[in-house]
């Protein structure tokens, strides 16, 4: 009977450290991109390798509840110019690896290239990612084209990506950077109220919003890559347009 409440205590003790320092872990990801040990890269990920050799970070933690635990980490490559992927990662709360997402998000890069997928924008298990390939011209490091698109995705509790759509941003439109990034006060603040109201009706226009205002019809018209298709284009604005057409509305009216 001593012998086996011996050997339950010890079991405890055992599995209370590995939770211990799994949590430990954990609360790297509050201070930022923090490197990953070896002991931890082999122990939890697999990973073999000195701490030289090991080549991972903390990136971000997406949610953790009693049972489960997602987060994603960052990984360089040795390869010339920028070569970064983002992995995403399914734990239980004992530490046991239950899913990997790789390439997750990603950027590589030398001269003659940039391709990238980012995470623009998250609100519960909605993910909206940039996906962007630019060719450059090396000997003056200039855009020679670039291809943006904006992919939708709902994250299940069993780290499953469900693909909902993809949006094309055509590149031609004078404000595009209104539908691949989420705007703060400090994108806005030199903007007047005139060219305000430019930047939100584009982001209708671009989803092919038939205008009744005279003004806004005649003025993308004139727009190669406006096509009228819809009497009312609101449903096709993503989660990143609208919440930029409320901050740019607020904006407009604080103008007044």
């Amino acid at each position: 009977m001593r012998t086996f409440i011996l050997l339950i205590t010890l079991f405890c003790l055992t599995n209370s450290t590995t939770n211990d320092e799994f949590e430990l872990f954990l609360s790297k990801f509050d201070s930022g991109r923090t490197k990953v040990s070896a002991h931890i890269a082999s122990k939890y990920f697999g990973i073999k390798g000195n701490s030289n050799a090991v080549r991972m970070y903390t990136n971000a933690l997406f949610f953790k509840n009693d049972s489960l635990v997602c987060f994603s980490c960052y990984i360089p490559c040795t390869a010339g110019g920028i070569c970064e992927t983002v992995n995403l990662y399914l734990f239980n709360r004992e530490g046991n690896l239950l899913k990997t997402t790789k390439r997750f998000a990603y950027d590589y890069a030398d001269c003659g290239f940039n391709d990238y997928k980012k995470l623009i924008y998250q609100k519960d298990s909605l993910l909206l990612f940039e996906v962007t390939a630019k060719k450059m011209l090396c000997s003056k490091d200039s855009i020679l084209s670039e291809d943006i698109k904006i992919e939708s995705y709902v994250l299940s509790p069993e780290l499953y990506l469900h693909k909902q759509g993809t949006q094309y941003i055509n590149t031609a439109r004078d404000y595009y950077f209104a539908s691949i990034k989420v705007l703060s006060a400090k994108d806005l603040a030199n903007f007047s109220k005139k060219e305000l109201a430019h930047i939100r009706n584009e982001i209708f226009a671009a989803h092919g919003h038939k205008f009744k205002t005279r003004y806004w019809a005649d003025y993308f018209a004139n727009k190669e890559w406006y096509d009228p298709l819809f009497d009312n284009a609101s449903h096709f604005v993503s989660a990143v347009e609208r919440k930029n057409i409320k901050l740019i509305t607020t904006f407009e009216q604080e103008k007044e």
